[in-house]
């Protein structure tokens, strides 16, 4: 019952699209480490060289067309029928991004803090070492 469930509420292009793309990319980088390190230096030098001030218009122009969003007709469309309530209050929500936001920075700094710490040790230790 619950296999099938699964197979009901899953969106199978948007899914299966995006495992193929995620695999796309990783699968040579695994495959080739050498040859990814090069094509990401290459991807880093081209985003912070070439289109380093348009990167930047890209981000502030995000924030302020989801500013315009919010305070417009399309940021007060009200999902769900309009007779119901919020399932969750604005505190709700707020306490749900912000634990949302320490969740996924401990899974990144769980992942990476050793690495820095090996790299760059403090106390001026050299890095590198045992």
């Amino acid at each position: 019952m619950l296999t099938s469930q699964f197979k009901d509420i899953i969106d199978k292009p948007t899914f299966f699209g995006s495992l193929a793309l995620l695999l796309a990319v990783t699968v040579p980088l695994v495959l080739f480490p050498e040859m990814g390190a090069a094509w990401v230096l290459i991807a880093k030098s081209f985003v912070t060289d070439k289109l380093g001030v348009f990167y930047l218009a890209l981000g502030v122009g995000a924030i302020l067309f989801m500013v315009y969003i919010v305070f417009s007709d399309i940021g007060q469309i009200k999902l769900g029928t309009p007779e119901e309530d919020p399932e969750f209050s604005t505190l709700s929500w707020a306490s749900m991004l912000f634990c949302a936001g320490i969740g996924a920075s401990i899974l990144y700094w769980s992942m990476i803090e050793w690495i820095y710490y090996y790299q760059t040790p403090p106390f001026q230790v050299e890095g590198g070492h045992p």
